[in-house]
């Protein structure tokens, strides 16, 4: 839907928008409320989630134009800005094979389930032999079911260089794991991509921003084309963790409910033990089920 079908959209409500370059704000288009100070915030990337401020209805400016009858286009970008023309990973010249075995306490099964591999990561030495670098766990990242960069973490005990990135991925636009959350549903923000994989193994909706002081504009394009219920922080616990949670509470309780899950000083969501984690998927669940309307009758 492009700005014209938007505007037309909204004259048909009977509705006010009014166009910004970081979002569209508009009446409410809820029937029920008579906004006459615009309150919606739109987001322009199709599906154009909104959500009003005021009374807080939520959904997206597709699914009203469908019931209003109206053509629209529905293509959907890879990327909410495209300056940068997106290089798809070239996997031919890395080792890989299927990951096998358990590690860090996650069986084989979830591992596949999540698409890691083992990859063999060489380097070529000063005399021009290869050598072996690391034998890492690769985890590709998707949007909208296309494969835009990987993870490769040590399997080792190692520090040094504990991760081997995708170089050309634009990790500061990027969400982990976010193709699998549905929309409408309460996604938790955690740091590392093994912090969402040990949550999604519990039934809590996470994602990876990867890294902690790792934010954009586009990160929260790609939230609000969720439109979820709550948007749950659950940074590690350390320093930084904790001052990227405040920061990210602060960006985002403008646009969404949001919630804080306080980890033990030092923990990360990947080491909490099995009884927190059921804390952690209790509360999440709790609090979206008890916005959810009652049915009449």
């Amino acid at each position: 839907m492009h700005v014209g079908q938007a505007q037309e959209l909204f004259s048909l409500l009977g509705k006010k928008l009014r166009i910004t370059p970081k979002y569209w704000l508009g009446q409410c288009p809820s029937p029920n409320h008579e906004d006459k100070n615009p309150s919606c915030r739109i987001n322009p990337s199709h599906p154009h989630s909104f959500k009003c401020f005021s009374c807080g209805y939520s959904g997206t400016l597709y699914s009203i134009a469908k019931e209003h009858g109206m053509e629209i286009d529905n293509k959907v970008d890879l990327m909410a800005d495209n300056s940068r023309q997106i290089k798809l990973p070239n996997l031919d010249k890395l080792r890989l094979e299927h990951w096998t075995g358990d590690y860090r306490g996650i069986d084989e099964a979830t591992w596949r389930n999540f698409g890691a591999l083992r990859w063999y990561d060489t380097r070529v030495d000063d005399q021009g032999v290869e050598q072996l670098s690391a034998v890492r766990l690769f985890l590709p990242i998707y949007l909208k079911s296309v494969m835009v960069g990987y993870v490769g973490r040590r399997t080792d005990d190692s520090d040094f260089m504990r991760y081997n990135n995708y170089g050309d991925a634009r990790f500061s636009d990027l969400l982990y794991l976010i193709d699998g959350i549905q929309p409408t549903f309460p996604i938790v923000l955690v740091e590392g991509p093994l912090d969402a994989i040990r949550y999604q193994m519990n039934q809590i909706p996470a994602v990876s921003i990867l890294g902690a002081m790792n934010w954009s504009e586009n990160k929260l394009k790609l939230l609000l084309e969720k439109n979820p219920s709550t948007v749950w922080l659950s940074m590690d616990g350390d320093g930084a963790g904790q001052k990227a949670q405040q920061e990210l509470y602060n960006k985002l309780s403008r646009y969404f409910d949001v919630q804080l899950i306080q980890l033990p000083t030092g923990v990360d969501p990947f080491d909490l033990t099995q009884e927190l984690i059921e804390q952690v998927r209790d509360s999440v669940w709790q609090r979206h089920y008890s916005k959810q309307p009652v049915p009449n009758g």
